[in-house]
């Protein structure tokens, strides 16, 4: 994974699922492969501004709210300017 083992230069926070499977696959058309040239990450964000996929982890007895936001990894600045500029990414 470039995300735990690298090497990755850049990463780009997009706003949601949708947006990250419409980038998923434009990089597919663009003939990129994910874990080589990018990796998506669904990442536990605490900020409490940031768009956010809400899901729920039970742990025991309880329901515990847990919040993701797509993240996009990429050795390549190009893409990751491509994507924050087409896509809103920061």
């Amino acid at each position: 994974m470039l995300t735990r083992h690298g090497p990755w230069s850049y990463h780009v926070r997009v706003k949601n699922t949708t947006v990250s499977q419409e980038i998923d696959e434009w990089l597919t058309e663009q003939n990129k492969l994910h874990g080589r040239d990018y990796e998506i990450v669904m990442e536990a964000i605490s900020h409490p501004n940031s768009p956010k996929l809400q899901a729920t982890r039970f742990t025991g007895m309880r329901a515990v709210p847990v919040t993701y936001e797509p993240i996009f990894f990429f050795n390549d600045l190009s893409l990751t300017s491509y994507v924050k500029l087409t896509w809103g990414g920061r």
